[in-house]
């Protein structure tokens, strides 16, 4: 094994700087568990996975290791995981970049969707002197009323942003590693439920990216938040916010 390099769980070698995986999670009770089970197969033993965990309860929101989901997560019983208080998408990546104990970081959703496979590739990137690497997810065998409403929205992004998504095929992607910096620099002020928190990233510097493929998998629970309705108001803040 070279110097550079240690065995992950799964025996396999990857990059010797240890990260956190952020996995924002929100009525993810179902899920979390076999998502964890199949991430923590995967991951060194010294890397972490910070879970922001939030559930509604009624007419309010029960976060953190008090969430069903929180409590689901930490019963997987594996010293990396840790839960924080979830919430908005945005709210709940914040969180856990504040409470992770690593610089690099990937952002993975909870619900089965993102392929673990392909997170050690994203940090090696890192390593590598890229200050972003991004999950670029195709959508194979999803119906065109999903893919009309994704190209849409990456035509919107790419029109007002034009360097910084240059040579990325999905700025929309919620799959993603950067540097913990970074990211609670683009996230500082930025409303509970904001956009997509990639777009937020690249609107904040300019930074040297890169992909990696991989399939948006079946989507184990819950339903996508993706709809003509977010299309419109993420494009809202884009106009007001990203000139350059």
């Amino acid at each position: 094994m070279m110097e550079s390099e240690r065995e992950t769980g799964g025996g396999q070698s990857g990059p010797a700087v240890p990260f956190s995986v952020l996995m924002p999670a929100y009525n993810e009770t179902d899920v979390i568990g076999t998502t964890l089970a199949e991430l923590l197969e995967l991951l060194p033993q010294d890397a972490e996975v910070v879970v922001a965990a939030a559930d509604q309860a009624g007419d309010s929101v029960v976060r953190g290791e008090n969430s069903p989901t929180g409590r689901t997560a930490l019963a997987v019983g594996d010293r990396r995981v840790r839960v924080c208080e979830g919430g908005g998408l945005a709210e709940a990546v914040r969180s856990a970049a504040h409470a992770a104990r690593n610089e690099l970081v990937v952002v993975m959703d909870a619900d089965g969707q993102h392929d673990p496979a392909v997170v050690e590739e994203m940090v090696a990137a890192l390593v590598g002197g890229y200050d972003l690497c991004v999950g670029e997810l195709q959508q194979q065998g999803k119906s065109w009323y999903r893919m009309a409403l994704t190209r849409t929205s990456i035509l919107l992004t790419r029109l007002r942003m034009p360097r910084r998504t240059r040579g990325l095929s999905f700025p929309q992607s919620g799959f993603f590693a950067t540097r913990r910096s970074v990211l609670a620099e683009a996230l500082e002020g930025m409303a509970p439920h904001g956009f997509k928190v990639l777009i937020a990233v690249l609107m904040s510097k300019r930074l040297r990216a890169t992909g990696v493929e991989t399939v948006i998998r079946d989507r184990v629970a819950g339903e996508s938040k993706l709809n003509w309705r977010t299309i419109t108001s993420d494009t809202r803040l884009l106009l007001r916010r990203c000139g350059r």
